[in-house]
């Protein structure tokens, strides 16, 4: 008899369905969960539920996360890995600047902070080493064998081209799969905290009350804390979730450039009499 769940099933949806429930029952105020007797049929039916509330996170986080943030806004892997780096613009040297007047005036100019923290770009100051490209001989090495085959540059197309002849690797495939298996997980966990987080808030302020301009009440401080370290877990789970997302794809790209040695066919044996 073989285990109907994967490795995946457990820390990918229910990790986040639980963190989602639980943070509910925190904000909230009820005892479903925590600190409870569960006898196997209430275990059964939270741990399905769990199940359940984590493909649905795993479906919003694929959402907003994979295909609005990353691929919207800061970019796939498929193309960063093939872009050089671009080199930040040259500064004087300090004693020079320092008999600029413009370089004084610089200090009370918000888009020269900005220039300053970030000389390449927001993107690659926030994220650099999943800005990081692969070594220019690899992608060479890429792009000339993939050019046989009708795919002479970065993007989509090629992705799935490699994808298609890199996992015939068993080696290789099943180094994709973890990656992607963690991956996933960090992009699910990435949700479910910012999920919870927002029922933290909710469950923080509901005993606040507008009265017409001013606001009556206190809230709840515990679950800010609550929904303060919840934000920071996503945080962290998605630089974890784009690092292993730069790792399956480089891997790819990286067995694609350099695939192994084929195994020779074997020769026919004579049949015995």
């Amino acid at each position: 008899m073989t285990f109907p769940f994967s490795p995946y099933d457990f820390f990918g949806y229910l990790v986040g369905g639980f963190l989602v429930i639980l943070s509910v029952e925190r904000a909230t105020g009820e005892h479903w969960v925590y600190d409870q007797d569960l006898k196997i049929t209430t275990a059964a039916f939270w741990v399905g539920g769990a199940y359940i509330i984590g493909h649905i996170v795993a479906n919003i986080s694929s959402f907003f996360i994979e295909h609005k943030l990353v691929r919207g806004v800061i970019g796939c892997p498929e193309d960063l890995l093939f872009t050089d780096e671009p080199k930040a613009p040259d500064r004087p040297p300090l004693k020079a600047r320092l008999g600029m007047k413009d370089w004084w005036l610089s200090w009370f100019n918000p888009r020269a902070w900005y220039r300053w923290a970030f000389p390449v770009g927001w993107r690659r100051g926030v994220f650099p080493i999943y800005f990081k490209p692969l070594p220019k001989e690899t992608r060479e090495r890429v792009i000339k064998r993939s050019t046989k085959e009708g795919f002479d540059k970065p993007g989509r197309a090629l992705f799935y081209h490699c994808h298609a002849i890199v996992k015939r690797d068993k080696t290789a495939f099943d180094r994709m799969t973890s990656f992607i298996n963690v991956y996933g997980l960090c992009r699910n966990v990435c949700m479910a905290g910012l999920v919870a987080a927002v029922a933290l808030v909710c469950g923080a302020c509901q005993d606040l009350r507008v009265v017409g301009w001013h606001i009556e009440g206190e809230p709840n401080r515990p679950l800010l804390w609550w929904a303060a370290a919840a934000v920071a877990v996503s945080v962290g789970m998605l630089y974890r979730y784009l690092k292993f997302f730069r790792h399956y794809t480089s891997e790819m790209f990286v067995s694609f450039a350099e695939p192994g040695e084929q195994p020779k066919p074997v020769a026919d044996q004579p049949k015995q009499p």
